[in-house]
């Protein structure tokens, strides 16, 4: 599964993407969603890329003490 609750991407993961998408496109007119996934949390990279969802961008991030 690779992180808690990963093999519910398929199911409810897939179901709630829908959802969001729909809303945004049939209530604010949205022509583009943007998904945020960590690169280690495979079963929500598959359902995404399984949605035809594509990668724009990688961000790197460092704690600053």
């Amino acid at each position: 599964m690779g992180t808690r609750g990963g093999g519910r991407w398929k199911t409810i993961g897939q179901d709630l993407l829908d959802a969001v998408c729909s809303r945004a496109r049939d209530k604010f007119g949205a022509a583009q969603v943007l998904v945020v996934c960590g690169h280690q949390d495979t079963a929500k990279r598959t359902m995404l890329h399984d949605q035809g969802l594509k990668i724009a961008s990688e961000w790197y991030v460092k704690g600053l003490k």
